[in-house]
C-alpha cells in the first residue's frame, strides 16, 4: 500500500465502510469499501467522459458502484506506478507533473 500523509487526501477504498470510519458525505460517491485500485484496462476504458457515461456501472457483490467510473471528473491527480515497465497511460486529459524510477504523477485536466 502506498499512502500519502495529508489531511486532504482521500483513498476511495481505505478506511471506509466495514470499519468504524465512514467516508465524509462529500466523498460518498467516490468511496467503495470493498474496492481496490483500478486496472490499466479500466483506466483506458473510462478515460473518455462520453464513453464512461455510456458504460453500464455494474455493482459488485455488495451492490457498490465502482468509485472510478467517472475518474476524469471526480479526481484531480492520477498516480501511475509501472515499476520500470514502459507502459504508460494515454495522455489525453493527463498532464505530467512529476515522476520517479517506478511512477508518474499526472494532473487530470477537467473539461
Amino acid at each position: 500500500m502506498l499512502a500519502a500523509i495529508d489531511r486532504t487526501v482521500f483513498l476511495p477504498y481505505i478506511l471506509t465502510g466495514w470499519i468504524t470510519a465512514d467516508a465524509a458525505p462529500r466523498n460518498a460517491a467516490i468511496s467503495q469499501p470493498a474496492g481496490g485500485p483500478m486496472t490499466p484496462a479500466e483506466l483506458a476504458q473510462t478515460a473518455d467522459r462520453e464513453t464512461a457515461n455510456l458504460l453500464v456501472a455494474i455493482p459488485n457483490m455488495l451492490g457498490q458502484i465502482p468509485y472510478w467510473r467517472n475518474w476524469t471528473q471526480t479526481f484531480d491527480y492520477l498516480l501511475w506506478m509501472d515499476f520500470g515497465n514502459a507502459r504508460q497511460p494515454r495522455r489525453g486529459r493527463l498532464q505530467l507533473v512529476g515522476s520517479g524510477s517506478f511512477f508518474e504523477i499526472y494532473k487530470i485536466a477537467h473539461a
